[in-house]
């Protein structure tokens, strides 16, 4: 599932966000947005908000028992010997996606399957979706009392057409009102017992308890449409999952602009 993310600049703490575990031909990627690692805004990347981050923590879950939870820091440095240790996408900005190599001890699992499972979610990718379709943003927005460190549902809807790129970039938008720390989060479809395929099939899954929980991974979400305009209607940007793939399947390093 989702992952709260502090982001530092040498000892400070500058910014906090939310990522989530992808794998990719067996590999485990952190995987969450550009700006939060580099401190720039995609799309003015010349313009630092805040000192350039040095390293970023996760903090990832475990499963002491079948009811516990408990909890391990990872610290992930964002350059290594001068070396950038994340990637971004072959375009770079203002393709507001980055991933960075993430490794666990193995018993925590931090990642979508297994804590799908924990939860009582089935991962599927077959939902039938589109335009007006519910999705929720799974993040962690800056509010107190989150002390089971579980990433907060926040329901949204689908509101332009996902498979048409929307201000010429592989995007779409979804109509919801999100608050800092929410930046990275996945963004997934959740049916409840019976769902249409896109194939048009229906699929009725009983769970062990009742009906089934199906989640789908749809995107990464980057923020507000527009979020600098006090009169914009209220909008999210998320990145096709393909623009992952896409990212993962022809890496570029990690870079600033003008460095």
């Amino acid at each position: 599932m989702a992952l709260p993310i502090s982001v530092f600049s040498d000892g400070r703490k500058v910014d906090s966000g939310t990522g989530f575990i992808y794998f990719f031909e067996e590999k485990a990627w952190l995987i969450t947005n550009w700006h939060l690692f580099t401190g720039r805004d995609s799309t003015s990347p010349e313009r630092p908000k805040y000192p350039t981050p040095t390293h970023i923590s996760v903090i990832a879950s475990r499963l002491e028992d079948k009811d516990t939870l408990s909890f391990q820091e990872f610290t992930l440095p964002l350059n290594i010997g001068g070396r950038s240790a994340w990637i971004q996408h072959a375009y770079g900005p203002p393709y507001d996606i980055a991933a960075i190599p993430f490794r666990w001890n193995v018993d925590y699992t931090p990642h979508f399957r297994k804590m799908g499972s924990f939860l009582g979610y089935s991962m599927v990718g077959d939902i039938d979706w589109g335009v007006s379709s519910e999705c929720f943003v799974l993040g962690f927005p800056q509010v107190r009392g989150n002390r089971h460190n579980l990433p907060i549902w926040k329901r949204a809807t689908v509101a332009s057409e996902p498979d048409l790129d929307y201000a010429s970039q592989p995007m779409f938008l979804v109509d919801t009102l999100t608050s800092g720390g929410m930046s990275g989060s996945p963004v997934v479809l959740f049916r409840s017992g019976s769902y249409t395929s896109r194939g048009g099939a229906l699929n009725a899954i009983a769970g062990a308890k009742g009906p089934a929980k199906s989640v789908q991974l749809i995107g990464v979400y980057s923020g507000r449409y527009l979020e600098d305009d006090p009169l914009a209607p209220q909008l999210g940007k998320v990145w096709r999952i393909s623009t992952v793939d896409e990212m993962l399947s022809n890496p570029s390093p990690g870079f600033l602009p003008g460095n």
